[in-house]
């Protein structure tokens, strides 16, 4: 007899909206499907709906934040014998300082580590609180709580090629990573339409020293279920290229 996994979910998440998926596994087949896009507000209420619906009502829940629920810091030339938690104690103090927030407010986590460098991803305390409180409401499990954009870059890696600067377009904030000269480094702003995406991106660009002509562009398509679409891990089928 085969065990069957229970029910897992996926929900990204910003400012306003939440996407969510569920995943089931019976024996060796894997099954998704597209719950849809509520407000924030109403995960809670969309996630006990559509468990109601599945027999196996227990599962867990893996969480991707937009970037504008994120805070990035870039901590550079570190070195590698720098062990985690002080690299999240640095990084906690720049983003205290760089957005004056107390650094008591925030959850840190160091995303990704090079040679002499390391990105810290900062979300609000109460902002996790929340998606833990949402987990424990509709009986699941919270497995993780991890910003989309590292997500996303993995996960698109093959399109990326030898792109040296990618912008991410999301429904209320536009993001550049790049990796000029071993040097990595996000950085976000808030934006609600295309007119100020195009013009943060300008700004991120030039703060950058690098031109825009160069970076690689992918917007979040919030509707894109309709079709055959293949549903992907991590919400990286909802990313389409968008041309300069």
């Amino acid at each position: 007899m085969w065990w069957e996994a229970p029910t897992s979910w996926e929900v990204y998440l910003d400012t306003e909206r939440a996407i969510v998926r569920r995943r089931d596994r019976s024996n060796l087949r894997v099954t998704w499907k597209h719950v849809g896009v509520v407000p924030r507000s109403g995960l809670a209420d969309a996630l006990r709906a559509a468990n109601a619906k599945s027999p196996r009502a227990t599962g867990s829940l893996s969480v991707v934040l937009g970037s504008s629920l994120c805070r990035f810091e870039t901590l550079h030339q570190v070195g590698s014998v720098w062990r985690t938690s002080d690299l999240v104690a640095l990084a906690r103090s720049r983003i205290e300082q760089r957005m004056r927030e107390s650094g008591s407010s925030l959850r840190v986590t160091t995303e990704a580590i090079w040679d002499s460098s390391a990105i810290a991803c900062a979300i609000r305390t109460d902002v996790y609180a929340n998606i833990e409180s949402t987990a424990a409401s509709c009986g699941l499990i919270l497995a993780s709580v991890r910003p989309w954009i590292g997500e996303l870059l993995i996960g698109i890696r093959r399109q990326l090629k030898d792109a040296q600067a990618v912008a991410l377009q999301e429904a209320d904030s536009v993001t550049l990573a790049i990796a000029q000269d071993g040097l990595p480094s996000i950085q976000t702003l808030p934006a609600r339409d295309e007119p100020s995406s195009n013009e943060c991106l300008r700004l991120l660009a030039v703060n950058s020293a690098i031109p825009l002509s160069s970076v690689r562009r992918f917007r979040l398509n919030l509707y894109s279920e309709k079709g055959e679409r293949r549903i992907r891990h991590s919400f990286t089928d909802l990313v389409v290229p968008v041309s300069t």
